[in-house]
C-alpha cells in the first residue's frame, strides 16, 4: 500500500506541475524552478523508501554510461580526430543523469500523485497561454521580456517558442481525454491553447497540432462497430468534413495574413502553406542544414555514435554549423549509435501502442500521458528534446501505470 503525501506535500507536487511550464537557460544550461521541486520530490520518496528502479532501465543506462564516456573519450579522439574537453563530457553526462532521475520519479510516483503533476501542469499551461496571447494580441509590452522570444513570438515562460507549442498540445491533450470535465468547459480551454500555439508562431507547434487531430479522428474511427447504418452515417458526416476542410484549407493564408496585423507571429506559420521549403530552411529554422549534418555523422560513427559533449563541435568542425541536430532522432542516433537509439524508440513505440490499442482498458490518465508521449515523439521531428524533463518525467509515470494495470496485448 503506497503511504500518500501529507498536505504539505501535494502542495510541493502541485507547485512542481506548474513550473514544469517554465524553463530559461542559464550558464548554459536548461533550468527550471521546478527543478528545486523535483529535488524535494525525490527526498521523500527517498523518506518512504518509494524509489522504483526497473532493472532494465538500470541495465540500459549503465551501458549507455559506458558507451558514452568510451566514445567520447577515447572513440571520437582516435577515429575523428576530435578532442573535447573533459568539462563538457560531464556537462552533458550530468544532464543525462538528470533526466533519468526525472523518469526514476515518474516511475515511483503513484497515480493519484501523477493526477496532481498532471492536472496543475495543464491547468497552467491554459492560463500561461491565455495570459500571452491576450498580450499579444493587444500589443501589451506589459511583460513583454518574460513572455515573447524577440518581442513577438509568445514562448510563455519557456525559453523557446516551439518547446512552449508543444507543452501547449500536451495540455491540449489532458482536456480533450478527461472524461469527467464539461465538455463545453474543455472546449473552451483548448481553443484558449489553440490560440497561443498560433501566437508562438511556431511552425512545429501547428504541424502537432494537426497530425494530433488527424490521429484522433482516425482513433475514433477504428474504434467504431461498422453496421451498415455505421457507415452511411459516417459517410455522410466525412462529405461535409473533407469539403470543409478542403475550404479551411484554401482561405487559411488569406486569413491569417489578415490576423497577422494583429499577431506578426503567424507570418511564420504562414509560410507552410505558401512555400514549405522556405518554411524548413528560412526564417531562423534552418532545419535542413542541421538534419544534413546530423545524418552526416551519423554515418561517420553508426555503430557507437560520437558520444556527448562532442556534437556542437564536430558539427562546426566537419560542416561548419554547431547547431543541435533540431531533430531527437538524429540527435540521439549521431551521439548514442544506432543500436541504443533504436531500443530507446523501439521501447516507446511498444509502449505506446499497447496503450493505444487497449485504450478502454486503461484509466483517462494513462491514455493521458500515452497522448502527451506521443506529442513529444511528433514533436521530436523538428525539435531536440532529448534533455525535455516532462518527456521523462512522463515515461516514467506511464511505464509504472502500464505495469501496475497489467492489461494484456
Amino acid at each position: 500500500m503506497v503511504k500518500p503525501f501529507n498536505k504539505t506535500s501535494v502542495c510541493i507536487l502541485v507547485i512542481f506541475g506548474i513550473f514544469l511550464n517554465q524553463s530559461d537557460v542559464i550558464l548554459g544550461v536548461n533550468i527550471s524552478i521546478a527543478d528545486l521541486f523535483f529535488i524535494l520530490i525525490l527526498f521523500l520518496l527517498l523518506l518512504q523508501n518509494r524509489i522504483k528502479f526497473h532493472k532494465q532501465a538500470i541495465l540500459f543506462f549503465l551501458l549507455l554510461t559506458a558507451l558514452l564516456f568510451y566514445t567520447s573519450l577515447y572513440h571520437v579522439p582516435k577515429q575523428l580526430l576530435y578532442y573535447p574537453s573533459p568539462s563538457s563530457v560531464m556537462t552533458n553526462y550530468i544532464k543525462l543523469l538528470t533526466v533519468f532521475m526525472y523518469f526514476v520519479v515518474g516511475c515511483s510516483l503513484s497515480m493519484g500523485e501523477n493526477e496532481i503533476i498532471i492536472r496543475w501542469y495543464s491547468h497552467a499551461a491554459a492560463v500561461i497561454g491565455a495570459s500571452g496571447f491576450l498580450l499579444a494580441f493587444f500589443n501589451a509590452e506589459l511583460f513583454s521580456h518574460t513572455f515573447f522570444y524577440g518581442g513577438l513570438r509568445l514562448k510563455g515562460l519557456m525559453n523557446d517558442p516551439n518547446y512552449f507549442s508543444i507543452i501547449q498540445n500536451t495540455a491540449i491533450a489532458y482536456f480533450s481525454r478527461k472524461r469527467s470535465m464539461k465538455k463545453i468547459f474543455s472546449a473552451g480551454i483548448i481553443v484558449i491553447l489553440v490560440l497561443s500555439i498560433m501566437a508562438s508562431g511556431s511552425k512545429t507547434g501547428l504541424i502537432i497540432l494537426i497530425s494530433y487531430t488527424i490521429i484522433r479522428i482516425f482513433e475514433s474511427l477504428i474504434t467504431v462497430k461498422f453496421t451498415l447504418k455505421a457507415v452511411i452515417v459516417h459517410i455522410l458526416l466525412l462529405i461535409p468534413v473533407i469539403m470543409s476542410v478542403l475550404f479551411i484549407a484554401d482561405i487559411l493564408p488569406d486569413v491569417l495574413e489578415i490576423m497577422s496585423d494583429k499577431l506578426p507571429a503567424l507570418r511564420r506559420i504562414q509560410l507552410l502553406f505558401t512555400d514549405f521549403d522556405k518554411a524548413v530552411s528560412d526564417m531562423g529554422s534552418n532545419r535542413d542544414l542541421t538534419w544534413e549534418a546530423a545524418l552526416g555523422l551519423i554515418k561517420r560513427s553508426p555503430v557507437l555514435g560520437i558520444g556527448i559533449g562532442t556534437y556542437s563541435g564536430l558539427a562546426k568542425k566537419l560542416y561548419n554549423t554547431s547547431l543541435v541536430a533540431h531533430n531527437t532522432y538524429l540527435q540521439l542516433f549521431s551521439e548514442w549509435g544506432t543500436i541504443l537509439a533504436a531500443l530507446l524508440f523501439i521501447f516507446l513505440f511498444l509502449v505506446i501502442t499497447k496503450v493505444s490499442f487497449n485504450k478502454e482498458n486503461y484509466q483517462d490518465l494513462t491514455v493521458v500521458l500515452k497522448d502527451m508521449l506521443l506529442i513529444f515523439m511528433i514533436g521530436s521531428l523538428a525539435v531536440s528534446l532529448n534533455n525535455a524533463r516532462m518527456f521523462w518525467l512522463f515515461l516514467g509515470m506511464l511505464v509504472t501505470d502500464v505495469h501496475n494495470q497489467k492489461v494484456l496485448v
